[in-house]
């Protein structure tokens, strides 16, 4: 008689045994996350600070600009059922320039889309819109790549019971970066943008979010030529397409979002992988990684 055996299984979220364990890395700043219960005590009886040194080594300063109001009291999150906003990017205006703005439609439950009139300015060439996991934050980067004139920023709006959107911060440490991901953690209180350099500069930027007040810089992980990242089930590591570079045949990373360290890395690919994103399937067993090379 043949033996069956069962197909061993893990939890969601959990990363198979590493190839490779780099030395962990600089952690960047350390800072308080607030909840969402007391995002209102520890983020909204100040106006958060406009300029923050990172670190010695990363070259790293945030201009972010004062909030627009001095106090922020979060919206409540938006009831099941009802209209839902859909944010659409223009990141190109007339030939050989950039779009600034970006637009709200609205999303009724029977499945209609129909336009809000609501449009704000984000800044150049705006390309990557995402809402927070309770839909009260919205984070757009915009990604200018003109060599001579380019500017890339992650820019923060609340997001409102009715709507609406308040630009809150424009954060502006991106200018010699390659920034092209954004990703929430699953509970609303870090956002994680992936950089793409290639010249050893590259890696996971870090903010720390207030769940439906704000968002600012916190730190990096070195991570080369970082494109699309997605959180794992149970929001304790992330996935990241990165590289291969130079003589680094590794093209796959996982994060250790706890730590905010390079956990494991691997070669799965034979050729460089031009992905625009990567999608994990909600039992964290699979990863689909599509390639546009």
């Amino acid at each position: 008689m043949r033996e069956t055996r069962a197909r061993p299984t893990r939890d969601p979220g959990e990363i198979p045994p590493a190839e490779e364990s780099p030395e962990p890395l600089d952690e960047g700043v350390s800072e308080t996350t607030p909840d969402d219960s007391d995002a209102t005590e520890q983020w909204g009886a100040e106006t958060l600070e406009t300029s923050q040194e990172v670190s010695d080594d990363d070259g790293i300063e945030e201009s972010a600009g004062e909030l627009t109001t001095p106090s922020c009291t979060p919206d409540p999150p938006v009831a099941a059922g009802g209209p839902r906003s859909v944010i659409v990017t223009h990141p190109f205006g007339d030939i050989g320039t950039c779009g600034t703005t970006i637009e709200r439609l609205i999303l009724d439950e029977d499945g209609t889309l129909t336009t809000s009139g609501d449009v704000y300015e984000a800044g150049p060439c705006p390309k990557v819109a995402e809402f927070s996991p309770d839909g009260r934050l919205l984070i757009v980067l915009t990604i200018d790549n003109n060599p001579q004139a380019g500017t890339r920023s992650a820019v923060v709006y609340r997001h409102h019971a009715d709507g609406s959107l308040t630009r809150v911060r424009v954060i502006d440490v991106f200018a010699t970066r390659a920034i092209s991901d954004l990703t929430f953690s699953p509970d609303g209180t870090r956002a994680y943008i992936t950089d793409e350099n290639i010249e050893g500069e590259g890696g996971v930027h870090v903010l720390t979010v207030a769940p439906g007040c704000d968002a600012q810089y916190k730190g990096w992980i070195d991570l080369h030529h970082a494109g699309s990242i997605a959180v794992l089930p149970g929001g304790a590591h992330a996935a990241v397409m990165a590289g291969p570079v130079f003589n680094d045949d590794h093209d796959v990373a996982f994060l250790d979002l706890a730590d905010e360290t390079v956990a494991a890395r691997y070669d799965r690919f034979s050729d460089f992988v031009d992905d625009y994103s990567i999608a994990i399937h909600p039992d964290g067993g699979s990863m689909v990684v599509p390639n546009a090379s």
